[in-house]
């Protein structure tokens, strides 16, 4: 069982609570229905192992399956968790961010390790990156960013 996975539900469902909307059929990258649709992405790591921050998140181009990943399907809106926030962001201005920030030069673990333990993060920032062994292509986003192209920013309770 993908212990990540009911985390991630788990948020989904709190977040349904707080717009009195109807769980989707976790179809087409749609976890939400109000009106509009929502993808929901929970407080994760930069990588496994480490301690989850709210300062960045991973966004997903491709999924571990060489699929169409998160960012590509049918969600209208993010809701992007922090320790303190549920930050909503319309799906166009989030492409527009990451257009005017994206870098062609992938990313290796070994230097978002180096990063990490240098505190230095934001290097590899918004760069190609593809798990060993997977098929995905993410890329991190600084969540400060998130917050400037944000529709609303809902306090946690």
């Amino acid at each position: 069982m993908n212990v990540d996975y009911w985390k991630g539900k788990a948020y989904e469902d709190v977040i349904a609570d707080l717009i009195k909307a109807q769980p989707g059929a976790d179809f087409n990258g749609v976890d939400l229905e109000y009106k509009v649709t929502f993808d929901c992405k929970s407080v994760g790591s930069v990588l496994r192992g480490y301690p989850k921050t709210d300062q960045y998140r991973w966004l997903e181009f491709t999924n571990v399956r060489g699929k169409t990943g998160s960012l590509l399907r049918g969600a209208e809106y993010f809701i992007i968790e922090t320790f303190d926030y549920n930050v909503f962001i319309r799906k166009v201005n989030l492409f527009e961010l990451i257009s005017n920030k994206l870098k062609s030069a992938p990313v290796t673990r070994d230097e978002i390790k180096a990063c990490i333990s240098a505190n230095n993060i934001d290097q590899v920032c918004y760069r190609y990156y593809t798990r060993e062994g997977r098929s995905d292509s993410l890329i991190l986003a600084r969540m400060l960013d998130l917050f400037f192209v944000a529709d609303k920013i809902v306090p946690k309770v």
